[in-house]
């Protein structure tokens, strides 16, 4: 079962916007790293490594210029699984399985 590049949205969580230069130095890297917020079955058994390591690949093949050309690179640099932060007191994992859509703000 492939993750849609819609449901990275809860999937994925990006390192702050630290870019380095690539190999060959002409694109940033960006180095990802994805956290399994949710515990439904069905994207927690989706979400292996191996597959979470595909999403990197699918991001550099389609995030891409109107030309096709890259214009940045992405690489895998760790995941936090479902089963490894369920009992975190993070906010966002918490939030994981609510059907509400989180929001950082706090009600007033």
């Amino acid at each position: 079962m492939r993750i849609r590049t819609a449901a990275l949205a809860c999937l994925l969580a990006a390192l702050p916007a630290t870019a380095t230069a690539a190999d060959d130095g002409a694109l940033p890297v960006f180095d990802l790293h994805f956290a399994v917020v949710s515990g439904n079955p069905g994207p927690t058994a989706a979400a292996t490594l191996e597959q979470l390591r595909r999403e990197v690949d699918i991001l550099n093949t389609y995030f891409v210029a109107l030309d096709r050309s890259p214009i940045v690179r992405f690489r895998f640099k760790s995941a936090s699984l479902h089963a490894d932060i369920k009992d975190s007191r993070c906010d966002f994992v918490r939030h994981g399985d609510l059907s509400q859509p989180f929001g950082s703000r706090r009600a007033e």
